[in-house]
């Protein structure tokens, strides 16, 4: 199964995992509506297989980055 986890990042403060989410646009609508403060520099959206062995998440095809700019219920459509 195949679940996406979404990380706030505060720049060289670095990320905080903010929830995991059974589709992309269910990460991407909480990313959209999430009110803390850990998220400076915008969100990323990682896809991950639940259950599979561990591994990085750094710059792989897998992680998308959602930069505030396109943080927008119509970026999300």
């Amino acid at each position: 199964m195949q679940v996406f986890v979404l990380l706030g990042d505060n720049g060289y403060d670095g990320q905080e995992v903010l929830g995991v989410y059974e589709s992309q646009q269910s990460a991407f609508q909480a990313a959209l509506h999430y009110a803390g403060d850990f998220a400076s520099e915008g969100y990323v959206v990682e896809r991950r297989e639940l259950g599979a062995a561990a591994q990085a998440g750094f710059l792989e095809n897998f992680r998308e980055r959602l930069p505030f700019r396109q943080m927008t219920p119509q970026a999300l459509v």
